[in-house]
């Protein structure tokens, strides 16, 4: 019995996977589920520590237990067989990265790891919530990205889910890591040439550190990805000599995510998150973020009984100028929780006239709110309408462009959205959107988010029209309260 534990334990010692699984039953009071990725997991950081593999990228989706195999039980088993190894574990967020650290502290003081690895004993002189010192000289460095690092060297550096998924469509966030890791995070190795470098992250943008570096130089990383539904036949190496073999369609862990539930978070995450985050392909197909196939057309002839509400949605630029943005304004019509795209228009205006403008617009559409971005020419703009009549509603936007753009597609996915079948607007608006964010302008794209968003958030005010017919030909539109006070004129002549 004593030699069958002490082959166990020696196996721990040696074998990072079976360490993996037996630290995680310490941490949780209960076993492991069990499942293939684990093992390859474990392999490929295994070999980064013992064989000849120096620069390692695995990307796996949330709740895979990547984190607790790379930045909780990797250290200490490091720090087991090497008490005198420097580690340096990187997080997103600064509260990340101390409960990490408060994780591998309560692991390296539970009695059976000080029994596994009797020279793996924590200094008393030096350990603060972010370091943990042993007695023969190693130790554990945590911090978080843009952290204080000044002083410490490292042989390892772990680096986990660096940027948040919701800041990663900001190029500042984007660049602020990369550049972080560059000038900062790199100068830590201790020996540019043996140290070892990890980096374990879900995807979230084709920029993110993954994406950067290994654009910059694929072939000094060993890269792993494992989708959460296989795309192809794939072998993934679990052992020395030992390949799982991965069918097309296969979910990653059938027994936690079954196929259904994973396409109902592809659905509620929506496809740029899901391709990202899930899939490790943050290019989604197509390579845009909206997708044509998600948008619905209303036809020539359709009946509508009723808005619940006219909204016209503006992003507003000043300037006449050649290189001056557009203005811009999209009217909606929303009913039953659908989104019909009215009219579209641009303008580029100095400050007088597009005020006027979006007076003159209000009052044509009938719209009992007019949403204007309240930043930079926005401002001024929605301190004069409060002047008027005009049921202005100001939109503080939060993050850049792309990152609106991206909270907005789940509902354009969803096919909440429509679009007239013929306008003499539509083949402008579909071109920014559809190459959006490679578009030249974004004018169109940030009207409509804006308005999407805010449709999604709040409460939204209700207007009892009903409109008894849309029809071509003559263009007749009739209104029961006279909407519009007039029949085949205005900013529906275009639609049909």
């Amino acid at each position: 019995m004593k030699n069958n534990i002490q082959a166990v334990n020696a196996l721990y010692r040696t074998v990072f996977k079976g360490f993996c699984l037996k630290l995680f039953e310490l941490f949780e009071g209960k076993k492991c589920l069990e499942n293939w990725h684990i093992d390859c997991m474990a392999y490929y950081l295994e070999c980064c520590v013992t064989r000849d593999t120096k620069r390692l990228m695995i990307a796996v989706g949330p709740r895979y237990l990547k984190s607790f195999c790379a930045s909780i039980a990797l250290p200490i088993w490091i720090l087991g067989n090497d008490p005198t190894a420097k580690i340096i574990c990187v997080s997103y967020s600064d509260g990340l990265a101390a409960d990490f650290s408060a994780k591998r502290r309560k692991l390296l003081e539970d009695p059976f790891i000080n029994k596994l690895f009797p020279k793996l004993k924590i200094s008393k002189l030096k350990n603060t919530e972010k370091s943990i010192f042993m007695t023969e000289g190693g130790g554990i460095y945590t911090t978080s990205v843009g952290g204080t690092l000044t002083g410490f060297g490292c042989d390892y550096l772990i680096i986990d889910d660096p940027i948040k998924p919701n800041e990663a469509m900001s190029e500042a966030e984007r660049k602020k890591v990369n550049d972080w890791y560059h000038h900062t995070a790199f100068s830590r190795l201790n020996n540019k040439n043996t140290g070892r470098i990890i980096i374990i992250s879900q995807r979230v943008h084709c920029d993110d550190l993954i994406g950067h570096l290994r654009e910059i130089n694929e072939k000094e990383w060993c890269y792993l990805d494992i989708p959460a539904i296989e795309t192809e036949c794939t072998s993934y190496p679990i052992g020395d000599d030992e390949c799982y073999e991965r069918e097309p369609g296969e979910p990653l862990h059938a027994e936690r995510e079954s196929l259904e539930i994973l396409e109902g978070i592809r659905k509620e995450a929506g496809i740029y998150d899901f391709e990202a985050q899930y899939q490790q392909n943050p290019a989604p197909p197509g390579g845009t973020l909206f997708k044509k196939k998600w948008l619905r057309l209303y036809t020539d002839v359709i009946y509508l009984e009723k808005f619940d509400s006219i909204v016209d949605s503006w992003d507003t630029a000043a300037g006449t100028g050649p290189n001056n943005a557009y203005s811009c304004c999209t009217s909606w019509g929303i009913r039953g929780g659908r989104y019909f795209l009215l009219d579209c228009q641009r303008f580029k205006l100095e400050y007088p006239e597009l005020l006027k403008t979006i007076v003159e617009l209000a009052h044509i559409h009938k719209a009992n709110a007019v949403l204007v971005e309240h930043a930079s020419s926005g401002i001024q703009v929605y301190q004069n309408l409060q002047h008027t009549n005009v049921p202005a509603i100001p939109i503080k936007p939060t993050g850049d462009k792309e990152s609106r753009a991206k909270m907005a597609t789940p509902i354009v996915e969803a096919g909440k959205v429509f679009l007239p079948e013929k306008a003499e607007w539509l083949q402008t608006f579909e071109h920014e959107i559809f190459s959006f964010p490679g578009s030249k302008y974004a004018d169109q794209v940030d009207s409509m988010t804006q308005f999407l968003l805010w449709a999604k958030e709040s409460q939204i005010p209700k207007l009892a029209i009903t409109v008894h017919k849309f029809t071509g030909g003559s263009h007749e539109i009739t209104y029961q309260d006279n909407y519009f006070a007039r029949t085949g004129m205005g900013v529906f002549d275009n639609l049909f």
